[in-house]
């Protein structure tokens, strides 16, 4: 395994992948080579600490990444935090089964509303 970074995003690898990262952009470094001292105009957005990338808005970047996951796989945790964010009531759920399937009548109702406009 090695760890690549681009300034921006840092990865550990496969040394197999080595090549096609670099293709990209990447370089192999050493994690505490990795220091970032001006941030792109592009990527303002975007914390660094110790070489992680940290959205400023992380719950908007949870709910993109739990909404490509389907909804059968989510843990309790991610049940939980959608729920939260999403102002949806699972206080009467018993179960994480039970706060999956309050969470689908959400999605259906969210749907049926698009369709309707």
């Amino acid at each position: 395994m090695v760890t690549v970074s681009n300034g921006i995003e840092t990865f550990i690898i496969p040394n197999g992948a080595l090549s096609v990262f670099q293709k990209n952009g990447f370089q192999k470094v050493q994690l505490n080579e990795i220091q970032v001292t001006e941030l792109p105009p592009e990527k303002e957005e975007l914390q660094y600490t110790d070489g992680d990338v940290v959205d400023e808005d992380e719950d908007a970047v949870f709910l993109h990444s739990i909404e490509e996951k389907p909804l059968t796989q989510w843990s309790g945790a991610e049940v939980r935090k959608y729920a939260s964010l999403n102002d949806i009531d699972i206080s009467s759920a018993k179960s994480a089964k039970e706060a999956k399937a309050i969470i689908r009548k959400y999605f259906d109702s969210v749907t049926k509303e698009g369709m309707d406009k």
